[in-house]
């Protein structure tokens, strides 16, 4: 269903292009940069209930990073990554539309919202979130109900379980980490915490040494089907328990997601969403902020999310959620959700008990992949690194390099052209 709706925004993309050049519609133009496919269909919405704008969507793998490169011309961009302050002048702040009423700051997560402020500024609005969980057999019962801590993991049978390097990583954040955009541009972190997360990693491994998973520490995280189901079928009796999110929870088919249960991972009085929050802000230079505003004020209201989710439901969309995760808007979350998706009954964390990861930089998604997980990986084999912060630093300055080459090399291709 995902690859139908996006087919249509990009058909929409050309069709929008003739409504503005060749009829007399009167509408103007609202352009939107997303990574979530789900967008295209909230748009086609949106265009349907009212007639003075027509949003079109382009999808953009990172549109945090497109827009830091100064590459996007769109109105909006929602995806990951928008709150960091290093996008801060890039970005309209939206404190008004909250001064005027037009948005209620009570309706969100009180941690996520402030999530978005910078420099005292509303810069960016969350619009939904992504819980870490662990997927148990359902009869495990000696696990907490709600939340589960690293230790009550690693307290399981050392040799039955499917600790991977995506359970390293959040173990660190849940020791403290506390990666960060630090004011000068670099990444902060905590050595201690991250040492802590790779030492038990490391107990683990080799207390897993000989027993009947001989792979424990799997290759890379979990990001939707693709390494879900194949866990499931382990979950038969060679491990406890496996990491993903409420997306590769509901990628299980409904006749084995009925014999598992799932806790979030971390502490019941602290939960932490995983570090990609999906935030929508309005470009400092759009060239439509009315229209911008319109569509955001639409895509906030309680009862179009609420109606999202009936939406999504009826067509069937394969994303959970409100754009793959769980609302950032309180009523929403708390007496919408379950309906959408039963196994949800009783787990939306209240406001109080949620916090928000640190603001990072619009580059850590590929950072996070490229460099921290490898890092983590590898420290916990044992091999001999350099100090992860280091590394972050290192990677980072190639990065910048190759791409002022590429800026400087591309205007002489053109001339070359010529």
């Amino acid at each position: 269903m995902l690859i139908r709706w996006a087919g249509r925004a990009a058909f929409g993309l050309g069709l929008a292009g003739c409504l503005a050049a060749c009829s007399p519609w009167s509408g103007t133009l609202v352009r939107v940069d997303t990574a979530n496919p789900d967008v295209a269909a909230y748009a086609e919405r949106y265009n349907v209930a009212q007639d003075r704008y027509l949003v079109l969507t382009r999808y953009v793998g990172g549109p945090a990073e497109l827009l830091a490169r100064g590459g996007s011309d769109a109105d909006v961009l929602i995806g990951p990554g928008l709150a960091g302050g290093d996008l801060a002048r890039r970005v309209r702040p939206l404190d008004r539309l909250f001064r005027s009423g037009l948005l209620d700051a009570a309706a969100f997560f009180p941690a996520l919202l402030r999530s978005g402020r910078v420099g005292g500024a509303q810069r960016a609005l969350p619009l939904s979130f992504r819980l870490p969980l662990v997927v148990v057999r359902a009869r495990d019962g000696d696990l907490p109900s709600f939340a589960v801590t690293p230790e009550e993991l690693a307290a399981r049978d050392a040799a039955a379980f499917g600790w991977d390097v995506e359970l390293v990583y959040r173990s660190a954040v849940f020791y403290g980490a506390g990666f960060r955009l630090l004011p000068d541009g670099r990444i902060g972190l905590e050595p201690g915490a991250v040492g802590r997360a790779v030492d038990m990693a490391r107990r683990l491994t080799a207390a897993a040494s000989g027993g009947p998973f001989e792979a424990p520490l799997l290759a890379s995280p979990l990001h939707g089907a693709p390494r879900t189901r194949p866990l499931v079928e382990l979950l038969d009796g060679r491990i406890d328990f496996f990491a993903t999110d409420l997306q590769g929870f509901l990628d299980i088919p409904d006749e084995r997601r009925g014999l598992l249960g799932f806790r979030w991972f971390g502490r019941e009085e602290r939960l932490q969403p995983s570090d990609d929050v999906t935030y929508a802000a309005i470009r400092a230079r759009a060239r439509n902020p009315r229209g911008a505003q319109s569509f955001l004020l639409w895509l906030f209201d309680p009862a179009t999310q609420a109606a999202l989710l009936d939406f999504s439901r009826r067509e069937q969309l394969t994303g959970f959620g409100i754009a793959g995760g769980l609302p950032a808007l309180t009523e929403v979350a708390a007496r919408k959700v379950a309906f959408r998706y039963p196994f949800m009954l009783g787990r939306v964390p209240a406001a109080a008990e949620l916090t928000a990861p640190a603001a990072l930089s619009a580059d850590w998604r590929a950072l996070r992949d490229a460099v921290v997980l490898p890092w983590l990986r590898a420290a916990v084999q044992g091999a001999e690194q350099q100090p992860l912060a280091r590394t972050i630093d290192d990677w980072r300055q190639r990065r910048s390099a190759a791409a002022a080459d590429t800026e400087h090399i591309a205007p002489r291709t053109a001339a070359t052209a010529r």
